[in-house]
């Protein structure tokens, strides 16, 4: 995926990242009372949100197994808090802009005196076994549902915790299972699989299957719709987040989440480079829905944010 990473043509990625970098900045100006704080970005990718850190002066550290993701991000100049439209990734949607200025213009407001930018520092590295000493950041980034993918989410958390100072803060973000794409799966296999979900109706019903609290594993397609890479995926509940964040010695102070309404319309549909006209006006619908909802609304992606005790 090293080729398109940063190219967010589609619909899904283009909303998931414009609404969490935005609630990032959100979460910035109202937990970080100094811009001068070691960072930690675990599962970087190309360093989205590396460089939002970076470019209101924190000293960054950005890591990811994906050796060719890092030298991309080690490719990219940080971003002019102060500049005219700075940007993190190309922006092909009218929300995409808006989110963007807003987001940047929150930490300009809070950060615009900022000590001048340190370009993060990028290494090929797992969460579940980070190269740092205990209690070595102040802040902990964690997106792209990369404790998802974790064999074992509590081994990663567990080491977020350790390298994180106690009092300090943390910002994860990771895939959520009771929302409408619980449910595209098995309305595909009745029809034939003409949604391109790829499931059989015994792992379409696997996602609905009680204890309902608890989180549950799938295969799921990325990439290339002709050619799929199936990963396994954690597919989290809030509950179950919450325990074990907990169990990491985290608290968490704060629950958002992302495609609440917007994933009325199935990821493999929205997870497309050329959407349709009418496509991206009934997504344009239901987001601005979205946009009016409580926070607490199942979605898609859990967003959660809160500190070390």
């Amino acid at each position: 995926m090293q080729s398109d990473y940063d190219d967010l043509r589609d619909l899904w990625y283009s909303w998931l990242f414009a609404r969490l970098h935005y609630f990032l900045a959100e979460d910035i100006a109202w937990r970080l009372n100094s811009n001068n704080l070691k960072v930690l970005d675990v599962g970087c990718g190309t360093g989205f949100q590396s460089m939002l850190y970076a470019a209101i002066g924190c000293d960054v550290l950005g890591i990811d197994i994906a050796g060719d993701l890092v030298k991309e991000a080690r490719k990219k100049p940080v971003p002019d808090l102060n500049g005219k439209k700075p940007k993190l990734h190309p922006l092909y949607y009218d929300f995409s802009r808006r989110y963007n200025a807003a987001t940047w213009a929150l930490l300009r407001e809070k950060f615009h005196d900022v000590r001048p930018a340190i370009p993060p520092r990028f290494e090929v590295a797992s969460a579940l076994e980070i190269p740092s000493e205990a209690a070595a950041f102040d802040h902990v980034n964690c997106c792209g549902s990369v404790l998802s993918f974790m064999p074992d989410m509590q081994v990663a958390l567990n080491e977020i915790s350790r390298v994180l100072k106690p009092g300090g803060t943390f910002f994860i973000e990771l895939e959520g299972r009771w929302n409408a794409d619980a449910f595209w799966p098995l309305i595909d296999c009745l029809l034939g699989g003409k949604i391109g979900y790829d499931s059989s109706y015994k792992e379409a019903f696997e996602l609905l299957r009680p204890p309902f609290q608890a989180g549950v594993n799938t295969e799921y397609p990325f990439g290339d719709t002709r050619n799929p890479v199936y990963m396994s995926l954690r597919l989290a509940t809030r509950r179950e987040t919450d325990r074990k964040l907990r169990g990491a010695g985290l608290i968490a102070d704060r629950w958002r989440f992302i495609h609440a309404f917007t994933n009325l319309i199935p990821s493999t549909l929205l997870d497309h480079p050329n959407p349709s006209t009418s496509l991206v006006k009934v997504f344009s619908f239901l987001s601005s829905i979205e946009e009016k909802v409580p926070g607490y609304w199942p979605g898609c992606s859990i967003v959660v944010s809160g500190r070390k005790v």
